[in-house]
């Protein structure tokens, strides 16, 4: 017998989460532990699919509202208009989440790899993301202009409490994606492409900036091993989380002499150029 999903009036909603790849979204839509009903109503100008469920807190349930950009539209804009037009339906929201794959800036501070977790935070003269490309261009060079807003002061003290948390007691991520394996088995084997799982040591190679590959292939499996740069092996498997600024803009990096330039004591470029 199908499950009747609990429907909740778009007033019951205060958190928003949008995903710019639909297997973001995918990996978006796995964290509720509760799905709900769609909303009841949208704005005539919204054009946003959306999800929407709860995710169990220590302090009770959240309710939240997904949605994705449409495919092929990348960058600031189309984020900033997903963004407007969710809060024309759910006006109640209070935080907007922007969650998705971002490309490490490994450093001798930051030694970030493949499948850590990066979360903004105000660092610097940064309220926790810096988009790089707004500014002006001069006869000495780009001079970088604006500041964005940190995140609101009852999200910064949930972030001091996630880090004493996973100092004492270290990251419950693993025993999240565990979860997430047993609920929906296709996102661990999926019937092509990777799954949303640590893809193993052999896919996480860090070259020399400068070194330019040499093939189109997806790994690096032809890659000249010298000019790999050697980095000691972790103690497990598990993902690290970094606290710090999060590099964004309407481009996508692809270039690791360009991302270094660029970088800024950045922890992460967002993948997607949003």
């Amino acid at each position: 017998m199908a499950q009747t999903l609990l429907q909740l009036d778009n007033s019951g909603y205060a958190v928003g989460w949008i995903a710019a790849l639909p297997h973001e979204r995918a990996a978006a839509e796995a964290m509720l532990d509760k799905k709900h009903a769609p909303p009841q109503h949208k704005h005539t100008n919204d054009d946003n699919i959306y999800s929407l469920g709860s995710i169990n807190g220590s302090n009770g349930e959240h309710n939240v509202a997904i949605a994705s950009l449409p495919p092929g539209r990348h960058g600031t804009t189309p984020v900033a208009t997903a963004a407007v037009q969710m809060l024309s339906s759910f006006p109640a929201i209070k935080f907007g989440l922007m969650v998705g794959i971002g490309g490490g800036i490994p450093s001798d501070d930051n030694d970030i790899r493949l499948g850590d977790v990066v979360i903004s935070k105000p660092e610097g003269t940064f309220g926790g993301v810096r988009q790089y490309d707004c500014g002006k261009a001069t006869i000495h060079g780009f001079e970088e202009r604006g500041i964005l807003n940190p995140p609101p002061r009852v999200l910064l003290n949930s972030i001091g409490a996630l880090e004493s948390k996973y100092e004492t007691s270290g990251s419950a991520i693993p025993t999240i994606l565990e979860a997430m394996h047993k609920r929906y088995p296709l996102m661990a084997k999926p019937r092509k492409g990777p799954g949303y799982i640590y893809q193993g040591t052999n896919y996480d190679r860090l070259f020399q900036s400068d070194y330019e590959h040499k093939n189109s292939k997806r790994d690096c499996g032809e890659c000249d091993v010298a000019k790999e740069v050697d980095r000691q092996e972790r103690s497990d498997q598990d993902p690290y989380i970094h606290y710090g600024t999060i590099a964004s803009s309407n481009q996508v990096i692809k270039d690791a002499r360009k991302r270094d330039l660029i970088s800024k004591n950045c922890l992460c470029l967002l993948e997607s150029g949003t």
